[in-house]
């Protein structure tokens, strides 16, 4: 949707790395998500 949009997803990226050293080893409110890095990850191979 960001690429579609023609918005930089560095910006994206950049939120998810900081949500993830947030929650490092701590129970998460997003648990049913996917974690944070992988999200990042999945954006950055975009």
């Amino acid at each position: 949707m960001l690429k579609e949009q023609g918005h930089d997803k560095s910006a994206a990226v950049s939120a998810l790395r900081k949500l993830e050293s947030l929650s490092q080893g701590s129970a998460s409110v997003f648990s049913s998500h996917p974690d944070s890095g992988s999200r990042a990850d999945r954006i950055e191979a975009m």
